[in-house]
């Protein structure tokens, strides 16, 4: 990030630092970004599903279905586990990938809902993406136009940034696990499918992924995060072109192109593609992955940055930041979960755009610089160095010094929106897994996950029933958070 201090005023912002560098800040969270908990029981006492396959994994298949109680829609992986290997099942591979998907935060990556394993399967609730993968999009028009491609690789980058920067890397970039939100003109993307998902601290072994996709290095049995880069590549390749670069015949022949970084720029399709995408094409695709680019430096490649969000539709989202103020961490607890389970994302489209169109370095997270730096442009600067403390003193739970996309939203969001009584009704419901109407503090613990410590999650239960009768009604539910 940018130094907050400049030569002549102190309150005057500098540009903010595009980040060259991977930082390794350790989190400590006192407000959870996903309640989601493992669930060994039957996933059908809870949702019912239609069974029309809507889409596969490398796992298993994705359906639609809805939660009983609450009425809402989302989408289901189901992944039988006599597909999976004697050590995936040994290692519990399916509760590592929920576990890798419960600490991302970012507006460009799939959100998680609930998950439940029984004897046969197991069953990953997530959101239900409306516009298709971006291989339909290729099908449908051959290939997409160069500033389309802008804005997906921008979003697509500032999202893989963010895992590189908490050492995760995807190993399966490809168009089929790049979705689109929904079908308007504004393109917005996610990136989905973590099955060969991993930390890393050391250098990665085995054969995964997609083989038009891989990177040479992953042949050779040792590899770092730089793979998603060369795959990132490669899914730029097909998005402008309409092909593979390294072809479509045989697997020993796709490989052997691979290993040699043999591919085309010269055809004619070639011709009508900008010489900056070219450019970026050329150090995606680069053999010695110590000299491939970064995700840090694709993304603040010139051809990528034509395609980001930054516009100045921010002021009025940053000014109800300003007034948020959560009063204690019960509340807090609360907004995150109507907001991580209630509320569908589609409706939260306005407050993403505006989160990264303040976030210039595409960190995942905003900086008291990056905010300062936005508010300048509007304000006195005296008067935005002020709300800019004002907003982090409200806005920033952990006190880590940055807004996460999670804390941003839980601030930004306006108050009727968040708090409508179906959204409340909803939420209880969702909560209140039995269906009896009222909840015991156990239940009510449980339904808000493992991620909170039990001591805080007693004493919320406690808050929210005044009247002290052991358990807590909708009633009591609803009072507290409007009355918060």
């Amino acid at each position: 990030m940018g130094s907050m201090c400049t030569a002549g005023n102190a309150n005057q912002a500098a540009k903010p630092k595009r980040i060259n560098s991977m930082p390794n800040i350790e989190y400590d969270m006192s407000v959870p970004i996903n309640f989601v908990k493992p669930q060994r029981k039957n996933f059908f006492k809870d949702y019912e599903s239609d069974n029309q396959i809507i889409g596969t994994g490398l796992y298993g298949v994705i359906k639609r279905c809805k939660h009983k109680r609450s009425g809402l829609q989302y989408a289901v992986k189901e992944v039988a586990k006599s597909g999976l290997s004697p050590a995936m099942l040994k290692n519990n591979a399916m509760f590592h990938q929920i576990e890798i998907l419960k600490e991302i935060d970012h507006p460009c990556v799939l959100r998680i809902h609930d998950f439940y394993e029984d004897r046969y399967n197991c069953y990953i609730v997530m959101d239900f993406y409306s516009g298709g993968d971006l291989i339909d999009r290729v099908l449908n028009l051959g290939k997409l136009s160069e500033t389309e491609c802008a804005v997906i690789m921008w979003q697509i980058l500032s999202a893989i940034t963010y895992l590189h920067n908490k050492r995760i890397v995807h190993r399966d970039i490809k168009p089929e696990n790049i979705v689109l939100e929904d079908n308007e003109s504004t393109i917005s993307v996610k990136i989905v499918d973590f099955d060969n998902a991993v930390h890393y601290d050391t250098p990665l072994q085995g054969v995964v992924g997609t083989l038009e996709y891989m990177a040479p290095e992953i042949f050779e049995g040792n590899y770092n995060e730089k793979v998603d880069i060369w795959s990132t590549g490669v899914m730029l390749y097909v998005l402008l072109s309409g092909n593979s670069p390294f072809g479509s015949e045989s697997t020993d022949t796709v490989k052997l192109n691979i290993k040699k970084g043999h591919y085309d720029l010269e055809s004619q399709v070639w011709r009508e593609i900008s010489t900056e995408a070219k450019d970026l094409i050329k150090k995606l695709l680069v053999i010695d992955p110590d000299q491939r680019l970064s995700a840090h430096q694709a993304l603040n490649h010139s051809w990528v940055q034509s395609g980001s969000m930054h516009n100045d539709e921010f002021i009025k989202t940053l000014m109800r930041v300003k007034e948020f103020s959560s009063h204690n961490r019960v509340t807090e607890v609360l907004y995150t979960y109507i907001l991580s389970h209630i509320i569908p994302y589609s409706s939260l489209k306005s407050l993403r755009l505006a989160f990264q169109s303040l976030d210039y370095n595409a960190d995942g997270k905003l900086s008291k610089n990056e905010i300062l730096y936005a508010l300048n442009s509007a304000m006195d600067v005296n008067i935005a160095a002020e709300t800019v403390e004002i907003i982090f003193l409200n806005g920033d739970s952990d006190k880590n010094g940055f807004l996460e996309y999670s804390e941003f939203l839980r601030a930004a969001i306006e108050q009727k929106q968040l708090l409508s009584d179906e959204n409340i009704e909803k939420a209880f419901k969702m909560i209140d897994t039995n269906g009896r109407g009222k909840v015991s503090y156990k239940d009510f613990c449980s339904a808000l996950g493992m991620d909170i410590c039990k001591n805080t999650l007693k004493d919320m239960a406690f808050i929210i029933d005044k009247e002290r009768r052991g358990t807590i009604t909708y009633e009591c539910f609803k009072n507290f958070l409007l009355s918060s």
